[in-house]
């Protein structure tokens, strides 16, 4: 299984609101946005926004790509 995903959490609970998987059993799947703001550059969801000052707008491996 692969995820294009921002963020993932795996948990064993039952998950309320939940979607059976239908080619794996006893999974079940929720979407939701994934915590924080989206990065003006590479559009990833990231709780790290501005932790440069010069880009507050762009997460830290942006900020790392366009300093170098």
């Amino acid at each position: 299984m692969a995820f294009l995903v921002s963020q993932l959490e795996v948990v064993e609970d039952e998950l309320e609101g939940g979607t059976p998987a239908e080619e794996v059993e006893g999974l079940t799947l929720k979407v939701s946005h994934a915590d924080g703001e989206k990065c003006e550059r590479c559009w990833k969801y990231s709780t790290n926004l501005g932790t440069n000052s010069e880009y507050p707008t762009i997460c830290p491996r942006c900020t790392d790509v366009i300093t170098k």
